[in-house]
C-alpha cells in the first residue's frame, strides 16, 4: 500500500508540473500574440487606438514595436532623410516621439519640404497626446514637431 500512495503521489506531481508548465506557455504565446495585435491593429487601422482607453499606448506600442519591427532606429535631423529612402524597402514606417506622439507614414511620395529637418517630409496619420489622443493627418514634421532634443523612434515593418 506505501509504495502505491508514493507512485500515486508522483504521478499527481508529475501532472501538476506540466501543467504548470502548459499553463505558462500558453500565457506567454497569448502575451506574445497581444502585443502583435496592438502593433497590427495600429498598422492595419491607425483608428485603433480611438478603441484603446489607455494614456500608456504609444510607450505600450514603443515596448511592443520594438520586439517585433525588422528595424528600430533613433531619428534625428541627420538620418531622417535616409531613413525615408529605406523606408521604401519596407510595407510600414511609424514614428514615435517620446510617449506623447505616433504616426504611421500613409505616402513616402505624397511630400513636403521641411526646412528644420532639410528633407521632404512625407504623408502620415497618427495620434498627438494632449491629454487625450488627438488624431491628425498631415505631413509628419507638422506631427512629430520641429528638430530638438526629444526621443523620435523609427519603427521599420514588412
Amino acid at each position: 500500500m506505501g509504495s502505491k500512495y508514493i507512485l500515486l503521489i508522483v504521478v499527481i506531481s508529475m501532472l501538476s508540473i506540466m501543467l504548470g508548465c502548459s499553463t505558462k506557455n500558453e500565457q506567454k504565446k497569448e502575451s506574445q500574440e497581444s502585443r502583435e495585435s496592438l502593433v497590427a491593429d495600429f498598422i492595419n487601422d491607425v483608428s485603433y487606438f480611438e478603441s484603446v482607453n489607455s494614456n500608456t499606448v504609444i510607450t505600450a506600442f514603443e515596448r511592443e514595436a520594438t520586439a517585433i519591427a525588422e528595424r528600430r532606429i533613433s531619428l534625428n535631423k541627420d538620418n531622417i532623410a535616409s531613413i525615408l529612402v529605406t523606408a521604401k524597402h519596407y510595407k510600414t514606417l511609424v514614428i514615435t516621439v517620446e510617449d506623447h506622439t505616433i504616426v504611421k507614414i500613409v505616402d513616402l511620395s505624397d511630400c513636403q519640404p521641411s526646412g528644420s529637418w532639410g528633407t521632404c517630409m512625407p504623408l502620415g496619420e497618427g495620434y498627438v497626446k494632449r491629454g487625450e489622443l488627438v488624431k491628425q493627418r498631415d505631413y509628419i514634421n507638422n506631427i512629430i514637431g520641429s528638430v530638438d532634443e526629444q526621443e523620435r523612434t523609427a519603427f521599420l515593418f514588412n
